[in-house]
């Protein structure tokens, strides 16, 4: 559990939305940058989320991986399965960013 906290925290702190001057903490910030119509925002959107699945790839929880996505699955993909479980999800929006998407994916993903 340590071990997936520390790369959550790594992904989080790489991720190239961080190169904008405002940084993705939460999912509603994340929601934002997904949804504002911008389209540098959008793909610092996709490519935050790639990152984090990016990142996570391999982490394992007891003795299985977090997820498997398909090998065939693009970089959009991914995005969409994490952007729609955002979307579905705003209850949970002042999480962090990181997490949320990393459930997303393992939901998707098992």
């Amino acid at each position: 559990m340590k071990r997936l906290l520390l790369v959550l925290l790594l992904v989080g702190m790489t991720s190239p939305a961080l190169a904008r001057e405002s940084v993705i903490q939460t999912v509603n910030e994340l929601h934002g940058f997904c949804t504002n119509g911008n389209p540098v925002d959008e793909g610092a959107c996709i490519y935050y989320i790639v990152g984090i699945s990016d990142g996570l790839n391999g982490v394992r929880k007891k003795d299985s991986p977090l997820f498997c996505a398909p090998q065939a699955a693009s970089r959009e993909q991914v995005a969409d399965v994490a952007k729609q479980f955002l979307s579905n999800s705003p209850q949970s929006r002042h999480y962090a960013a990181t997490y949320l998407v990393a459930e997303a994916l393992s939901k998707a993903f098992p």
